[in-house]
């Protein structure tokens, strides 16, 4: 996924160049992206966490130049910065979903915009399903996949114009949202 971010985003005839082009390029906020001096001032779990998610991305840089038959025209493309920037839109973005009765990640345009919050606040419902359901139940706002997969996102309460849309992104450690 990482690779087809930083190929969209540098094509702008690419199919999902629109989404991608909705994505920050300031990503300075995410601990994965600071310097040293500004690590420092993290505790020392916060820091091993943080070292230990970018030697892990580090390595799987190198394995796909290495491994991959593309890795060596994307290295001359592309540096293990844009990779790390791309790597940190795919975690900080994926949805966790139920496909053929298997747990799977997307990433879901739009629902990635959606704002953390706990019950009741919680104003949003979605799913994600194969066409043939889709087409028993039709929804305005559904996003059609290529292979037959929709994700459709309602609002399970009334949001007023500008309002804001809130999911559950569920139980989470501090590690985990230190470094996704």
């Amino acid at each position: 996924m990482a690779l087809r971010i930083m190929e969209g985003r540098a094509e702008t005839t690419h199919r999902f160049y629109p989404y991608f082009a909705t994505f920050p390029t300031d990503l300075s906020h995410f601990p994965i992206h600071w310097n040293s001096s500004q690590l420092s001032l993290l505790p020392p779990r916060g820091r091993t966490a943080v070292a230990n998610v970018l030697h892990s991305w580090r390595e799987d840089w190198e394995r796909f130049l290495q491994r991959a038959p593309r890795g060596r025209t994307v290295g001359k493309r592309f540096s293990f910065e844009d990779f790390k920037a791309a790597r940190t839109l795919v975690t900080s973005r994926i949805f966790e979903v139920v496909v053929n009765g298997s747990y799977t990640l997307a990433m879901v345009p739009f629902g990635d915009l959606l704002n953390h919050a706990w019950n009741p606040a919680v104003n949003t419902e979605w799913s994600w399903f194969q066409a043939a359901q889709a087409v028993r139940s039709p929804a305005a706002g559904s996003a059609h996949d290529p292979e037959g997969w929709h994700f459709t996102l309602r609002t399970s309460a009334v949001v007023a114009a500008g309002g804001e849309l809130h999911t559950s992104y569920g139980s989470r450690t501090q590690q985990t949202l230190l470094v996704d």
